[in-house]
């Protein structure tokens, strides 16, 4: 169990991730905060370091709301919004190690996929995400392994929830996010059996 101060920082986060993350919603019509929620849910079910489960709140911050981010540092430091990509991505970090944690810079720049796969199906997109988590340390690989096993359990509810604009995404996505997985194994082993549980429920269902 994490300390009272260790608590705050993952309350800091998670509010954060709701200011962050207002007015986006999941495919499924959910508010999105409700992932970043349960990732964070995952790491701590995981017995995952504190900086994991902090990271997990704010897993798609950068990729996914990055100016509010930078709004949010320049808030916090009281300084006007930098221009420069640079000078924004500095201040963003020290916020993110100074008020949450120091590892949590790295640890969301290792979740923030590339902006050039915006808009890739995920047959194309998935291997280059492969490609990448290959290489991760095992805190980056365990918190994938998080943020794979919510998805995954999003995809239990099938192809025709409403949730994808076909069968032939549904499927790519499911196995995409398998081979992603399978790099990620072994970084620990709650969550390799908590993966494995819920693709094998999908592939039961909707692949055999």
């Amino acid at each position: 169990m994490f300390s009272i101060p260790e608590e705050v920082r993952v309350i800091r986060a998670r509010n954060l991730a709701h200011r962050l993350h207002a007015g986006q919603s999941r495919k499924d019509g959910k508010p999105y905060h409700t992932h970043t929620s349960r990732v964070s849910a995952l790491a701590r079910a995981a017995e995952l370091p504190l900086e994991c489960v902090i990271t997990a709140h704010l897993h798609d911050s950068r990729e996914d709301q990055l100016e509010r981010l930078a709004e949010e540092a320049a808030r916090f430091y009281e300084t006007a919004l930098p221009q420069e990509p640079a000078t924004r991505d500095a201040l963003i970090d020290s916020m993110l190690a100074e008020h949450y944690h120091p590892a949590v810079p790295r640890l969301v720049w290792a979740m923030t996929d590339d902006p050039a796969w915006n808009g890739l199906h995920p047959r194309e997109r998935k291997p280059l995400q492969v490609k990448k988590f290959r290489k991760g340390s095992d805190d980056i690989r365990a918190l994938k392994l998080c943020d794979l096993t919510d998805n995954m359990r999003a995809c239990e509810l099938g192809p025709h929830s409403g949730i994808w604009d076909d069968e032939d995404e549904f499927y790519a996505y499911v196995e995409g996010n398998r081979r992603v997985a399978s790099v990620c194994a072994g970084a620990n082993q709650r969550l390799d059996t908590f993966f494995a549980r819920s693709y094998e429920k999908v592939h039961r269902l909707y692949l055999s």
